[in-house]
C-alpha cells in the first residue's frame, strides 16, 4: 500500500494539511512581528542613548561655563561689592559729620499743626456760612402743592382765604 499519497489526500479531505499550513503561516507571522517588534525596541534604546549622552554633554558645557564665569568674574563682583561698602560707609561718615541731621525741628512741627488745625477750622466755619445764605427752596426741587420761591406771605394769605358773600371784606385779588 502507498502511505505518502494516500495519507496525503486524506490529510486533505479531513482538513488536516489546512490546519498545518495556517499553524505555519501564524508562526512565521509571529515571529515576522517578533522581529519588527525587536527592531523597534533596539530603534528606541539608540535614540535614550543619543539624548542621554545629549544630556550630559549640555550638563558639562554648563558647569564648564559657570566654572568658567566664576574664575573670571567672581574678583570683578567681589570688588564691586568692596567699592560698594566703602562708597555707603564714606556716604554715612560725611553726612553725620558735615550736615548732621536735617529736617524741620520739634517746635516747627508743632507750629505747622497748629497752623493747619486752625485753617481747617476756619475752611469749616467760612462753609457753613455759605450754607446758611442759601435758599430754602429751588424751582427745580418743588413739589406740587408747596409754594414756590417767588411766593411771598401776601400771596399765600389771599390764596388761602375763600369767597363769603355779602360781606366784601374777603374778596379775592
Amino acid at each position: 500500500m502507498c502511505a505518502g499519497p494516500v495519507d496525503n489526500l486524506i490529510e486533505d479531505l479531513t482538513g488536516v494539511t489546512a490546519q498545518k499550513n495556517a499553524a505555519k503561516k501564524a508562526a512565521k507571522e509571529a515571529a515576522e512581528q517578533e522581529a519588527a517588534n525587536q527592531a523597534a525596541a533596539e530603534a528606541e534604546a539608540t535614540r535614550i542613548e543619543e539624548l542621554e549622552a545629549s544630556k550630559q554633554a549640555l550638563i558639562d558645557a554648563a558647569a564648564t561655563e559657570q566654572t568658567n564665569i566664576t574664575n573670571t568674574l567672581g574678583g570683578e563682583l567681589a570688588d564691586i561689592q568692596q567699592t560698594n561698602a566703602d562708597l555707603t560707609n564714606q556716604i554715612l561718615t560725611h553726612q553725620t559729620a558735615v550736615a548732621g541731621p536735617t529736617g524741620p525741628s520739634a517746635s516747627e512741627l508743632a507750629a505747622r499743626g497748629a497752623a493747619q488745625t486752625s485753617q481747617s477750622v476756619l475752611q469749616n466755619e467760612k462753609k457753613k456760612k455759605k450754607n446758611n445764605l442759601k435758599l430754602p427752596y429751588s424751582p427745580s426741587k418743588r413739589q406740587e402743592g408747596q409754594r414756590g420761591p417767588k411766593s411771598t406771605k401776601a400771596d399765600l394769605q389771599i390764596e388761602g382765604q375763600t369767597q363769603s358773600t355779602g360781606t366784601g371784606t374777603n374778596l379775592a385779588i
